[in-house]
């Protein structure tokens, strides 16, 4: 693992790049990435405790949302299905999603062909993401 990533600044740079939509930052920072693809999909910033798909679900940028899943294979499960962060907090990408009100993003990520751990997940406080 490179200091960069020890340290979060890698992670914060791609974190804050979904959260704004910023693909090409998205692309950048994922291209010039120099371990392992997925950690850097699967990560979270040490601030927010968001990966870049919680962000990006958040936020309603379905663009990252769609370039997350397609960059996570052979496995996209492993984005979809990540809890944030935050410890005793089990929201995946789809609760931050319904819980800001991000009908695309929603409906995007249940109508195509993603192994959904759960559609009707539990969060920390047993609300599914449409509660």
């Amino acid at each position: 693992m490179n200091l960069d990533i020890q340290r979060g600044k890698t992670i914060s740079r791609f974190v804050e790049a979904c959260r704004d939509g910023n693909i090409s930052l998205v692309r950048k920072v994922y291209q010039s990435f120099k371990g392992n693809k997925i950690t850097l999909l699967v990560s979270h910033c040490p601030l927010t405790k968001l990966s870049g798909i919680h962000a990006a679900a958040e936020f309603n940028q379905l663009q990252i949302v769609q370039w997350y899943v397609h960059h996570a294979r052979p496995s996209p499960e492993k984005v979809i299905n990540l809890k944030c962060g935050h410890v005793n907090v089990h929201a995946t990408p789809l609760h931050y999603a319904a819980r800001a009100g991000r009908h695309d993003v929603i409906k995007w990520l249940l109508q195509n062909d993603i192994k959904i751990a759960n559609k009707h997940p539990l969060d920390d406080q047993n609300r599914e993401p449409i509660d």
